[in-house]
């Protein structure tokens, strides 16, 4: 544990190649395990296995934009749907030489999100084609998305065989712009999740299962696509 304890102080910001190339900062370790801040406002710790982690000064094309005054930073200014954002750097693929950029919210997603930061979307671009900072002129958040691209992002959800997709209390699907359901603790109906039908009552049967015996919908395209993996 001390020598754990010890290699670790050496690398105290790093990439976690068997957490998809996470960025973090340590800030506490015990027993094999870290505890680090990543980039982006609303970070609160977590602990990570810090075994396999690459030195980000090993890489000085990411390391420009990781520390600033010896604090983590990692803020950035990328293209995503179609103009500059304001975004932080949460991943980096030594492979590749690319970054995953996180952004905040759109607008239709900003009203359901209390953290303003976790609903955000997220895009993979050449760590060369970033800017560093937060850069004057560049868009806070991305714009809303077009109707094209709510039913590319529907064809993706669909592609992961999730069942369950829709809001049980409107039916919506997790790809579209966020329903206020959960926030506001108000439903408009008995909806399959499954396939989004509106059903009588909550004991009704659709697409083999009664509503009251469905899971939860599985998240939303964002959670969805950080664990089934985004595609082109």
């Amino acid at each position: 544990s001390d020598v754990y304890k010890r290699q670790v102080s050496t690398q105290s910001t790093g990439i976690l190649p068997d957490y998809g190339g996470l960025i973090g900062k340590v800030y506490a370790v015990s027993d094999r395990k870290c505890s680090i801040t990543t980039p982006g406002p609303n970070d609160d710790g977590r602990d990570y296995d810090w075994k396999g982690a690459i030195k980000v000064d090993t890489i000085p094309e990411l390391n420009r934009f990781m520390i600033v005054d010896e604090a983590l930073d990692g803020t950035v200014t990328a293209m995503f749907r179609g103009a500059e954002c304001h975004g932080w750097i949460t991943h980096y693929d030594p492979d590749t030489s690319k970054i995953t950029v996180n952004f905040r919210p759109d607008e239709a997603h900003k009203k359901v999100d209390s953290t303003d930061y976790d609903m955000g979307d997220s895009t993979e671009v050449g760590v060369g084609s970033a800017k560093k900072g937060h850069v004057a002129g560049a868009a806070e958040r991305p714009r809303v998305r077009t109707a094209a691209e709510i039913t590319a992002e529907k064809n993706k959800v669909k592609s992961y065989g999730v069942a369950y997709i829709h809001c049980a209390g409107c039916g919506t699907g997790v790809w579209d712009n966020p329903c206020d359901c959960f926030p506001t603790q108000k439903r408009k109906g008995f909806f399959c999740q499954e396939c989004g039908k509106k059903c009588a009552s909550g004991g009704s049967a659709c697409c083999g299962k009664r509503l009251s015996e469905q899971a939860q919908n599985q998240g939303w395209a964002r959670t969805l696509g950080q664990k089934y993996g985004y595609f082109e």
